[in-house]
């Protein structure tokens, strides 16, 4: 390799090589002129050169060393405080299994745990970490948001379907097991309904929200059905192949609420994320202790992302019923604020961006970026060809169980009624119920 270009690296001005071009003593060579180009070998040579020399400058770089090594533990805790009933026992039960089965792994320390006046307490590490959703809703730049959720997303999705979904792969007996989730399912639907009940029949929004909810017939949309989602899922249970496809083929530990507002990340360094997952729920559906279907998991990170239920959940998307009486969401791209007088006693008001326009594009990358990672982990894929189809159910599944969360905001109840409206309907279409 001539001279030229090694002292050129050793002064640390070469930081990366293209396959079509070399810095050549600062200047840019094809590799058709440069007869050393051509050569695999001396081509790979220049790369380790390269790669070293820039982990040279990392690792002495005393600004990233101190981010790649920073503390997210500040020694801290938090105490986690709810009535002392089955499932809080069953939750913390739970977190004691994935402390004992991944040690140092992402799911936080279960520190301590007692009972005070019919409470269950337990306290965990307090994280110096933002939650994905903080991170979506308040990082400025877009391309730095796309980067860090991207790679949130990659890591968690790496870890849980190699060093939890396969390795507690368990095989189940499948008879029954769509009677299984759709009597879960009219289970939550009936707890929606008792939920979203007015307490108020002149509030509006109570109800529409409670007349949505109740009234289950087809009703149409700008031409087409609008199927609500107890319908749809009575629909499925008529085609047998589907239903087939909607059954997992194996169960395994899985987190169980697995949204952006679970997942804590450090977010200083977009391409070295370290995470933390936290409030993993314990599942009793199946029979055993956090035994589910890791579809259930996807579905989750589905709903905060393609979902956009982050985004209803602080308000930035609403509803405004359309001439059919039904409900259509809208994204408060800009918000009105009154500001106080002015020494005229003029009443002045500025518009104001809501949240950042390019956040649903993002997040629809990162839904697709999702697809990718696991349809390119070849173990899982073979394991578990149906799994797209069973994330898409559980979206909407999730999104119609959320309904509650949000109460007594009616307004916010009825966009993610909304949502899991489109999204159910969404799921008829694309797959051809």
């Amino acid at each position: 390799m001539p001279e030229s270009i090694l002292r050129y690296q050793e002064k640390g001005a070469l930081t990366h090589i293209q396959k079509s071009t070399l810095l050549v003593s600062g200047i840019a060579m094809e590799r058709k002129d440069e007869e050393a180009l051509q050569d695999h070998a001396r081509l790979k040579e220049t790369h380790q050169i390269v790669a070293r020399r820039l982990r040279k400058i990392i690792d002495n770089y005393d600004p990233i060393k101190a981010l790649l090594t920073r503390e997210i533990e500040t020694g801290g805790f938090v105490t986690k405080r709810e009535t002392n009933t089955r499932e809080a026992q069953d939750r913390l039960a739970y977190l004691k299994i994935l402390n004992d089965s991944h040690t140092g792994g992402p799911f936080p320390k279960l520190l301590s745990s007692f009972e005070e006046d019919g409470m269950l307490m337990h306290q965990i590490p307090f994280y110096d970490l933002k939650t994905l959703r903080t991170v979506t809703l308040e990082t400025f730049d877009k391309n730095r948001c796309c980067a860090i959720l991207n790679e949130s997303v990659e890591k968690v999705l790496r870890f849980m379907i190699d060093k939890l979904y396969l390795d507690t792969k368990t095989h189940y007996r499948g008879q029954g097991a769509w009677s299984t989730i759709t009597e879960r399912l009219r289970s939550r639907g009936l707890q929606v309904i008792e939920a979203t009940r007015p307490p108020d029949v002149s509030d509006a929004k109570w109800s529409e929200l409670a007349s949505l909810i109740s009234d289950t017939k087809v009703r149409n949309r700008e031409g087409g059905a609008f199927l609500h989602p107890m319908e749809v899922i009575r629909m499925i249970g008529i085609n047998k192949k589907l239903v087939s496809r909607l059954v997992p083929p194996w169960l395994s530990r899985i987190h169980g609420d697995l949204h952006f507002d679970n997942i804590m990340v450090d977010d200083f360094l977009p391409r070295a994320v370290r995470f933390r997952l936290i409030d993993p729920k314990a599942s009793t559906m199946w029979g055993k202790l956090g035994l589910n279907d890791p579809a259930y998991d996807f579905g989750k990170l589905l709903q905060s992302s393609s979902g956009h239920y982050d985004l209803i959940s602080v308000g930035y998307i609403r509803t405004r019923m359309n001439g059919n009486g039904l409900p259509t969401l809208v994204k408060e791209e800009l918000v009105e604020r009154n500001l106080q007088n002015g020494m005229s006693g003029a009443s002045v008001t500025t518009r104001s961006e809501r949240y950042k326009a390019w956040i649903p594009g993002v997040l629809g990358e990162v839904s697709n970026h999702l697809r990718d990672v696991i349809d390119g982990h070849d173990s899982y894929i073979t394991a578990d060809p149906d799994w797209y189809i069973r994330a898409r159910f559980y979206e909407a599944a999730h999104m119609y169980a959320s309904i509650p969360v949000q109460l007594p905001n009616a307004e916010r109840s009825l966009a993610v009624l909304t949502r899991s409206f489109e999204l159910f309907n969404s799921f008829y279409v694309d797959f051809e119920i």
